[in-house]
């Protein structure tokens, strides 16, 4: 789907939200204002945009052990050290 103008002349950006209250739902924005989208009409956004969340969710999930490791890497040095 093309991005629409406003009134004013701006272009719609489309955007997916990421609160409790409205997860994955499509909205477009513009001027401040908001439209709720039912769908995209778009069969390749549909695939592709549910897989690149969950990688991206995947890679959170190894940041966040990667981070807890250096965490006790750091402690076990500091113990090491004394």
């Amino acid at each position: 789907m093309a991005n629409e103008l406003c009134r004013c002349g701006a272009p719609t950006y489309y955007r997916i939200s990421r609160t409790r209250e409205n997860p994955d739902a499509n909205f477009c924005v513009v001027c401040g204002w908001i439209k709720w989208v039912d769908n995209l009409d778009c069969p390749r956004c549909e695939r592709l945009i549910p897989a690149l969340v969950r990688s991206l969710n995947d890679k959170e999930e190894e940041a966040k052990a990667k981070t807890k490791e250096v965490w006790k890497l750091k402690i076990a040095i500091g113990i090491l050290v004394m």
